[in-house]
């Protein structure tokens, strides 16, 4: 069903009689997701907009791929193509310009000789078209709603045709079933290539059984020669183009399959980046091996799909033909189908447990052989290796046990099927022979039943192995289906609020917050303000909730009670992406990917001027000891930052957090492995560099202590003591933290 566009959504309604283009420049662009927002806002409203919390991966245009999910969180379709300006119609507005520096305008509509604008604010300006073509870099976005909202029955957004109306997956049922919606929605025209060739071919089989019976019944009783000759050289063009049939299934097979398995697993990855931190998975080594069973369920699905449009109708079709031909040689084939079925499921049954306890010992594996790369050093110095190898060779029988068992029932499945179609092929010779000595079919006939059955039975033979590959898949699909239906980080309905810039001051209203089945709150009725400018310490002993504060006002984790609130508005109405910007955050870890050490620092920033870039290596340290890399900053930093030190990961990561040039600080012992001359540098360089910016560090440093004006002292999640940074730790240091039966702050003690 075609959607007509909304017309004029963004711009004046009605164009004006004289426009003035004298002094109307080209406006600044934006990039094409802004745009695809904020049309996507003024047909669906803002609360319509579902954000997946990715950003574009380089600066700039962003992949095909990229707009397409973006696209698809704004409930739009997006396609593109060259286009001259002038030559667009009025029902292609609104639709995205892209410009020659990789920025896009947003056109509503035309114009005199000008196209209107999208200037940044809500209206729309004209701009000359000559203007626009000196800019221009040919390339137009269009776009269409693929659901649209009645919003005057407050029916909210409704599917369109050909849309999921639910878009939860549930389990592996529900993944087979978005597997089938992508093949047949977005990649229809593959599909029905892959469609026509399967058909084509299975006609063609029908030539070889049509030319042994012709042979049989007519060329030899008669020695017509030149008969067979014909009928010859027809049947191997057959052939050899059933041959290149086949080639041609097989391609378009590979090629839905890719494209399914591609979308899935981005979205995969997407989602697991964009889940709450509670819902997020733990173990990595898993993970890696759902990609494998994503392509997996890409490629069965849709094979099954087809061998379900074309093989059941071409096997139904052979049973009629043979019964035209044999009669009673039918039951032969049917038998045959019996068989095979019933080998599938009992095979399937007792392979089952097998299938389920081997993919759970290879994750187990996969997890242990990350934790051990990742720990070598701990593994080595700890005497650990002889523990883990044991551990590792036992999982690892374990697993070669079950995954022979899965293996010696589906080889025979393989073999058992063999033997079935040859079973079927001596009962077709059995009756057909009867049928022959009674006169009721020819020889010919009987020799192009023989390959009939044959040629019947390895479709339906392919099918049913397509839908047993789909059980086996089923205990991954249903994790699949999990991760894809986990919880997601989004703005509340305020929109209006999330669009504000943060100034960095936060309020904790009686906040409490437990991890999922932890024995007490991390956090219980933690209550406290910091204004804008402030410099905050955040004491305690480990597990006091330093970290988890910090993540919840991250909105790292979701408050079980009570409210977090900025500039006065509550932190569920800012988008999570739109805090993290304006609150920059280090983490104690200092987890670094494997890039180089320019990309380090400005991953996930966009474009980062070079007078931003090496302010943020000069105030973190970074350009200190970068200075005397061979490479640079074009060094690599190896998997998880493993070529730099604890210290130089440390520095690198507040480098990045300083490249952000936020409004607030949130460290999380930004010092903690560095030595005291870069720690002291580091806090002289900061204390310059914060002027009315708010800090929040979390540390057991006392040196950093000095930098802050206030304390907030907490212990097993409660707020001990809150207030200047003298009185706190005077009070920690005269005797309070008895009365509370717990240790002082490490730092405190040593600063007091």
């Amino acid at each position: 069903m075609t959607i007509e566009r909304i017309q004029r959504v963004l711009g004046r309604s009605s164009q004006p009689d004289d426009v003035d283009l004298s002094s109307r420049r080209v406006p600044p662009g934006e990039h094409v997701f802004a745009a695809l927002e904020r049309i996507a806002g003024s047909w669906f409203g803002d609360n319509a907009v579902r954000r997946s919390g990715l950003a574009p991966s380089t600066p700039g245009v962003p992949t095909p791929e990229e707009l397409r999910r973006r696209a698809a969180d704004c409930d739009m379709a997006l396609s593109y193509e060259e286009r001259a300006l002038r030559s667009l119609t009025d029902d292609e507005f609104p639709c995205i310009l892209l410009l020659d520096d990789g920025t896009s305008l947003t056109v509503t509509e035309r114009g005199e000789g000008a196209l209107f604008v999208e200037d940044g604010s809500r209206s729309a300006k004209p701009v000359a078209i000559d203007a626009l073509e000196a800019r221009y870099a040919g390339v137009v976005f269009h776009v269409r709603p693929k659901s649209h909202a009645d919003d005057r029955s407050g029916g909210g957004v409704h599917p369109a045709d050909g849309q999921l109306a639910d878009d939860t997956i549930g389990d592996a049922v529900g993944l087979y079933r978005r597997v089938l919606h992508l093949a047949t929605t977005s990649h229809q025209s593959a599909l029905g290539k892959l469609a026509l060739a399967a058909g084509l071919s299975n006609l063609l089989m029908l030539a070889l059984p049509l030319f042994t019976m012709a042979v049989y019944d007519r060329v030899i009783p008669h020695g017509a020669m030149e008969t067979l000759w014909a009928l010859s050289i027809g049947v191997m063009i057959a052939l050899a183009v059933d041959l290149s049939l086949r080639f041609v299934r097989s391609r378009f097979s590979d090629a839905v399959s890719l494209k399914v398995g591609l979308e899935l697993q981005a979205k995969l990855y997407g989602r697991m980046m964009g889940a709450k931190l509670s819902d997020a998975p733990r173990a990595p080594g898993g993970l890696s091996r759902l990609a494998q069973e994503i392509d997996a369920v890409a490629q069965a699905v849709p094979q099954l799909v087809v061998s379900l449009m074309i093989d059941v109708p071409f096997f139904v079709l052979l049973l009629v033909l043979l019964y035209s031909i044999g009669g009673p040689i039918l039951a032969a084939p049917l038998l045959g189908l019996c068989l095979l079925s019933l080998l599938h499921i009992y095979a399937h049954t007792q392979a089952r447990h097998a299938i389920e306890a081997g993919a759970e010992f290879s994750r187990y594996q996969s997890n242990q052989l990350v934790e051990t790369l990742a720990g070598l050093p701990m593994v080595k110095t700890s005497g650990a290796a002889g523990s883990l190898m044991r551990s590792w060779e036992r999982v690892g029988d374990d697993a070669a046990y079950e995954s022979h068992t899965a293996r010696l029932w589906l080889g025979l499945t393989q073999n058992a099927q063999m033997i079935i179609t040859q079973f079927v092929i001596v009962l077709t010779l059995m009756i057909g022979a009867y049928q022959v000595s009674s006169g009721l079919m020819s020889v010919g006939a009987l020799a192009a039943s023989t390959l009939l059955v044959g040629r019947a039975l390895t479709p339906i033979a392919q099918m049913i192995g397509h839908a047993v590959r789909l059980l086996h898949l089923k205990p991954s699909a249903d994790v699949i289906a999990r991760l894809l239906d986990s919880a997601q980080e989004e703005a509340g309905e305020d929109i209006g609020a999330r669009r504000k810039p943060l100034t960095g001051s936060v309020d904790f209203q009686a906040v409490s917050f437990a991890y999922p089945g932890a024995a007490r709150p991390s956090l219980n009725d933690v209550s406290f303000s910091i204004k804008r400018g402030e410099r905050v310490a955040l004491i305690g002993r480990i597990g006091s909730g330093k970290s988890t504060l910090l993540h919840t006002m991250l909105r790292l984790n979701d408050v079980a009670s009570g409210s977090v609130r900025f500039d006065g508005a509550d932190a569920r109405q800012f988008a999570p992406e739109h805090i993290r910007r304006s609150f920059g955050y280090m983490t104690q870890d200092s987890v670094l990917f494997d890039v180089t050490l320019r990309d380090a620092i400005t991953l996930g920033l966009g474009t980062v001027s070079d007078d931003d870039f090496e302010r943020a290596v000069k105030l973190s340290g970074v350009h200190g000891f970068a200075a005397h890399l061979p490479q640079g900053y074009a060094t690599p930093v190896g998997p998880r930052g493993s070529y730099l030190s604890g210290g130089e990961r440390q520095a690198v990561a507040l480098a990045r957090v300083l490249a952000m040039n936020p409004a607030a600080l949130l460290l999380d012992e930004p010092t903690a492995s560095m030595d005291n001359t870069l720690e002291a540098q580091l806090i002289d360089n900061l204390r310059q560099y914060l002027g009315g910016r708010t800090l929040i560090v979390a540390t057991h440093r006392a040196a950093l202590l000095t930098l802050c004006d206030r304390i907030i002292w907490l212990d097993q999640g409660t707020v001990m003591a809150d207030g200047p940074r003298e009185e706190v730790l005077a009070r920690i240091n005269g005797g309070g933290a008895s009365s509370t039966q717990s240790e002082p702050a490490p730092a405190a003690r040593r600063q007091a």
